[in-house]
Protein backbone atom coordinates (compact mmCIF):
# COMPACT_ATOMS: atom_id res chain seq x y z
CA UNK A 1 0.00 0.00 0.00
CA UNK A 2 1.13 3.46 -1.18
CA UNK A 3 0.38 5.90 1.76
CA UNK A 4 0.67 9.59 1.74
CA UNK A 5 0.72 11.66 4.20
CA UNK A 6 -2.32 14.09 4.44
CA UNK A 7 -2.50 17.68 5.37
CA UNK A 8 -5.27 19.05 7.88
CA UNK A 9 -8.83 18.51 5.99
CA UNK A 10 -7.39 16.41 3.16
CA UNK A 11 -6.68 12.64 3.43
CA UNK A 12 -4.56 10.72 0.87
CA UNK A 13 -4.94 7.22 0.32
CA UNK A 14 -3.78 5.19 -2.22
CA UNK A 15 -2.89 8.20 -4.19
CA UNK A 16 -7.03 8.80 -3.88
CA UNK A 17 -8.15 12.02 -2.28
CA UNK A 18 -10.59 11.67 -0.02
CA UNK A 19 -11.73 14.90 1.56
CA UNK A 20 -12.24 15.52 4.85
CA UNK A 21 -13.93 18.70 6.50
CA UNK A 22 -13.40 20.01 10.11
CA UNK A 23 -16.02 17.99 11.76
CA UNK A 24 -14.88 14.75 10.18
CA UNK A 25 -11.43 15.88 11.20
CA UNK A 26 -12.81 16.11 14.92
CA UNK A 27 -14.29 13.39 15.32
CA UNK A 28 -11.36 11.26 14.07
CA UNK A 29 -9.20 12.96 16.82
CA UNK A 30 -12.23 12.43 19.36
CA UNK A 31 -11.99 8.88 18.67
CA UNK A 32 -8.23 8.99 18.27
CA UNK A 33 -8.45 10.01 22.21
CA UNK A 34 -10.68 7.88 23.23
CA UNK A 35 -8.60 4.76 21.92
CA UNK A 36 -5.85 6.60 23.78
CA UNK A 37 -7.14 6.59 26.74
CA UNK A 38 -8.33 3.33 26.52
CA UNK A 39 -4.89 1.71 25.70
CA UNK A 40 -5.54 0.57 22.89
CA UNK A 41 -3.02 2.66 20.88
CA UNK A 42 0.02 4.01 21.74
CA UNK A 43 2.29 4.50 19.25
CA UNK A 44 2.58 6.86 15.99
CA UNK A 45 2.89 3.48 13.81
CA UNK A 46 -0.43 1.96 15.58
CA UNK A 47 -2.33 5.58 14.85
CA UNK A 48 -1.03 5.60 11.38
CA UNK A 49 -2.19 1.51 10.48
CA UNK A 50 -5.85 2.51 12.46
CA UNK A 51 -6.36 5.23 10.43
CA UNK A 52 -4.84 4.62 7.33
CA UNK A 53 -2.20 7.47 7.34
CA UNK A 54 1.57 7.74 7.53
CA UNK A 55 3.58 8.52 10.65
CA UNK A 56 3.72 12.02 10.30
CA UNK A 57 -0.02 12.09 10.04
CA UNK A 58 -0.24 10.10 12.91
CA UNK A 59 2.29 12.52 15.14
CA UNK A 60 0.62 15.42 14.35
CA UNK A 61 -3.08 14.35 15.19
CA UNK A 62 -1.18 13.59 18.54
CA UNK A 63 -0.31 17.26 18.68
CA UNK A 64 -3.33 18.43 17.61
CA UNK A 65 -4.98 16.47 20.56
CA UNK A 66 -2.37 18.19 22.93
CA UNK A 67 -3.01 21.61 21.97
CA UNK A 68 -6.52 20.97 22.40
CA UNK A 69 -6.19 20.87 25.76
Amino acid sequence: MNLICVEFKTQYVNKDIIKMNFLDYSEHLDYLLEMIEKGRISTPKQIAQKFNCCDKTARNMVNHLRDKR
